[in-house]
């Protein structure tokens, strides 16, 4: 079962990472590929708003828990919400609709972002769960 559980979190990381580099033909006019290592176009996507929250997260998070105890999740979910409300305030103008959708999507960046580093260190859907 363990592998079946691995096999489909490396395939979803493929599939994403896959999605991310390659347009879909037709849906896309050009392919965004990133010249430098961080723009806010970059953060406010899902997989560049992601990486950044995995790094920070993963390099703040004992300190933080010195300081304020607060579970990693909420704590990747608040920093999510920050980076694309900023990077979506640099690119295309905060507004009430698009601002609300920040709320879902950095539901999202802080699940990619926790699950990346949990197949980053080789931790599995079924050690989380005992």
């Amino acid at each position: 079962m363990r592998y079946v559980q691995r096999a489909a979190v490396c395939f979803c990381i493929l599939m994403t990472a896959l999605l991310t580099v390659l347009a879909i033909p037709g849906m896309a006019e050009e392919i965004y590929v990133p010249t430098e290592p961080f723009t806010w176009d970059y953060l406010a996507t899902i997989g560049g708003c992601a990486v950044v929250v995995l790094i920070v997260v993963q390099l703040t998070k004992n300190l933080l828990d010195k300081l304020v105890k607060i579970p990693t999740a909420i704590y990747a979910y608040i920093l999510a919400v920050i980076v694309m409300l900023l990077a979506t305030a640099f690119t295309t103008g905060l507004t009430p609709a698009n601002g609300l959708l920040t709320l879902f999507n950095g539901w999202i960046v802080a699940c990619t972002a926790s699950r990346t580093y949990d197949a980053i260190a080789g931790k599995s859907v079924a050690e989380d769960d005992e």
